[in-house]
């Protein structure tokens, strides 16, 4: 996380979270209680080899042989029962504590500002809530209970080895600082090879989240096995992480064993020449011998807390990393209740920027009066969605302020802001469960009553009547089930339901069909007087009938007015709306003319989209009315390429369609290539500048694709990959011949 804050001191960090034990105090002592009893217990039987061989044995006395065993057998079931209480203690206080620090991070992630890294980064925040919260609550807890343990065990343990032999025992600590300085080495190295495994990890979860969403995209450029290669990259990484991480458990045992065997060794010697010289009788020496091991293995568990303690630490820190971030709801400058009855918005001089190579905005002035409508327009990286983000406060102005009705945005309580405001993106995101559940997704309250009227308003409910279950029809993970233009209906559904002052239409229309989308422009008609309507617009067809329209040109107001008022300039929005309207209606009608003639003489009509790449590079630099302008002249030059018959027409700011009649999908394909490569030889001169343009193609056919309908053609030729993903056709050919 970049923004992530200083280190702090590992101890201080750890204090910082032990609090998470205090609500589990009693469970925790019981634990700490049973496991101190079945320890104590544990130390009794080595005595017993003193009563067998020192006294049972010798003297053949069979009643104290009995009365030994049957209490070695109580004992055993005894501290069964108290390691049973313990380790239930343990898994009840470890789940909770993990299923606390889970929740909480996923509470705090939920009240990041949009721009936080642990908002984007989904992989690595996945792994943070399920894997870290994991680590962190064992370390949390064990380590505390062991030290405590531990140190009981190897106190009460001293004690009695001193006072069978001192010089024994003294003797076999010996060992300790060769051990000390083994657990420290090693444990550095672990504690660095965890960071790197979380970091693979999270690097691995993302990669695997994003070609999954993808997967459409994937399989139409035809990269499944290039994507299945690159994961296996991160796949590769974990193993070697993981077998350099059992490489050096492995030599990390191996030192300790060895120094312990070698170290045992001598003290066994040691203790057999005690009892040759008589300084030793034979049962001592087998409790000794029982109990100088469990000294080692107190002593080998503290330096295994201390080497997890490291390692566990990393896991704290990550977690800690997010629960540190500062929530956008915990600002102390946005407190102030907000009262959002009427819905005028006023932007007063608003800039903005991500970072302080570029700015976004310059200083943006506007205003919309209360219940009527607003469209934002402009060319790509304008700062039309900015500034949707700013109304909705997911980001702060640089410089500026907004006000609604009258009151500053920026000092406003976000819950009472977005309450009263209703929502529509263009990335579609319904959630899964039902219709029914969607909708009333902000509005949980809403009667059956108001969540028809809002899917009617939304020209969902006829869709959603025909449906089996009506509105108890379930939802897959982001509306698969359902159409673009359905799952978008439902969207702006779910943001009428909320009944907002204000509503926002993020390129809402932008995934609707004709019909759908006329439906929609009723909605916002309707919607005129009851609620202040603020969209951007994608298509010009859909803001005809709004209030005002201010169009953007590198995040600045060009011009605005109404639209009669912006087509009588002349200006950037006439340029704009007649590349996007002007010349694609003509190119629609020739359109159904030509798909007329391939059904009646079944000659093939293909075809050509032309996506020009470096377009967006240079929207930040060039304003919009040069950039319209330079669509035109490539417009142009592909009409001087191609026959007479053919047609063509700017598409979508950055696109261009052309119309091949009477033309099948590979010569289609070639065709395409060409152009392209005449494209990136050819200097386009605009306002005496020269620009040097980048295309990608992609080619449908009526026949290639199964057409049936005039537009279908276009949204195959969207759909289709580029032409690095195409068939070479010369090689087709040659393959059919052989």
């Amino acid at each position: 996380m970049t923004d992530a804050p200083p280190k702090t001191p590992a101890f201080r960090l750890y204090r910082k979270y032990l609090s998470k034990l205090r609500p589990y105090s009693f469970p925790i002592g019981v634990g700490i209680a049973s496991d101190l009893y079945a320890t104590f217990l544990a130390m009794i039987p080595p005595l017993f080899s003193i009563l067998l061989f020192d006294y049972a044995y010798p003297g053949r006395d069979l009643r104290l042989l009995t009365w030994v065993v049957a209490a070695g057998l109580v004992l055993y079931f005894i501290n069964f029962f108290f390691s049973s209480i313990n380790d239930y203690m343990n898994v009840f206080v470890d789940e909770k504590i993990s299923t606390s620090l889970s929740l909480d991070m996923f509470r705090k992630i939920m009240h990041l500002p949009l721009l936080s890294p642990a908002s984007k980064n989904v992989g690595d925040t996945t792994v943070r809530i399920l894997e870290d919260a994991d680590l962190t609550a064992g370390m949390l807890l064990n380590a505390p209970q062991a030290l405590l343990i531990n140190l009981a065990n190897l106190g009460l343990f001293l004690v009695i080895s001193l006072m069978l032999n001192p010089y024994v025992t003294l003797l076999s600590l010996a060992s300790i600082p060769f051990y000390l300085l083994e657990t420290e080495f090693f444990s550095g190295r672990l504690s660095e090879l965890r960071e790197e495994t979380q970091k693979n990890r999270s690097e691995t979860y993302d990669g695997l989240q994003e070609r999954l969403l993808s997967l459409r995209t994937v399989k139409a450029f035809c990269r499944e096995d290039h994507e299945a290669l690159r994961f296996k990259i991160y796949l590769d990484r974990r193993i070697k992480l993981n077998i350099k991480q059992k490489i050096i458990g492995i030599i990390s045992a191996f030192s300790n064993s060895f120094t312990l065997q070698i170290w045992s060794t001598f003290v066994a010697w040691y203790m057999g020449y005690q009892v040759v010289h008589g300084h030793l009788t034979l049962g001592q020496l087998l409790a000794l011998s029982a109990y100088l091991p469990q000294i080692a293995g107190p002593i080998h568990e503290l330096a295994n807390l201390y080497t997890n303690f490291r390692v566990g630490m990393v896991s704290l820190r990550r977690v800690d990393e997010i629960l540190s971030l500062p929530s956008e709801w915990d600002e102390a400058f946005a407190k102030e209740p907000l009262a959002l009855e009427r819905g005028k918005i006023d932007v007063q001089s608003l800039s903005f920027r991500y970072d302080e190579l570029s700015q976004t905005l310059r200083k943006i002035t506007f205003e919309v009066p209360e219940g009527s409508s607003l469209a934002l327009v402009g060319g790509s990286g304008a700062g039309k969605s900015t500034i949707i983000n700013l109304l909705l406060r997911f980001y702060d102005p640089s410089e500026g302020m907004i006000y609604f009705d009258g009151q500053t945005v920026g000092r406003a309580q976000i819950d009472a802001l977005r309450g009263r405001m209703g929502a529509v993106f263009q990335e579609i995101s319904l959630f899964a469960g039902t219709i029914r559940e969607n909708i009333l997704y902000g509005n949980p309250s809403a009667s059956d009553e108001e969540m028809r009227e809002a899917a009617q308003m939304a020209a969902a409910h006829d869709f959603i009547d025909a449906l089996p279950l009506k509105y108890d029809s379930p939802v897959e993970h982001f509306g698969q089930n359902f159409s673009g233009g359905q799952r978008q209906r439902l969207a702006i559904a779910r943001a009428l339901a909320m009944k907002p002052k204000i509503l926002v239409l993020d390129e809402a229309s932008s995934a609707l069909d004709a019909e759908s989308e006329f439906l929609i422009q009723e909605t916002i008609h309707r919607c005129k007087g009851k609620m202040t309507v603020v969209i951007v617009a994608h298509r010009f067809s859909s803001i005809k009938g709004v209030d005002k329209i201010v169009v953007l040109d590198r995040g600045t107001v060009a011009e605005s007015g109404t639209f009669p008022q912006l087509m009588a300039k002349k200006g950037v929005f006439f340029t704009l709306y007649q590349l996007q309207m002007g010349g694609f209606q003509e190119f629609q009608q020739r359109m159904e003319t030509e798909f007329a003639r391939y059904q009646r003489y079944r000659q093939d009509l293909s075809v050509i989209l032309l996506d020009v790449s470096n377009y967006d590079q240079l929207a930040q630099n060039e304003k919009a009315g040069r950039l319209a302008r330079l669509m035109e002249e490539l417009n142009l030059f592909l009409r001087k390429n191609l026959r007479i018959m053919d047609f063509c027409c700017v598409f979508r700011e950055r696109e261009l369609l052309i119309g091949l009649p009477e033309t099948n999908f590979q010569n289609s394909v070639r065709l395409a290539r060409r152009l392209r490569q005449k494209i990136a030889e050819q200097v386009f001169e605009v306002d005496e500048k020269g620009f040097k343009l980048d295309v990608v193609p992609k080619v449908a056919s009526c026949r290639e694709d199964f057409v049936r309908y005039p537009d279908e053609l276009i949204e195959k030729a969207e759909e289709a990959p580029t032409d690095e993903g195409m068939a070479d056709p010369d090689q087709t050919i040659r393959e059919e011949k052989s």
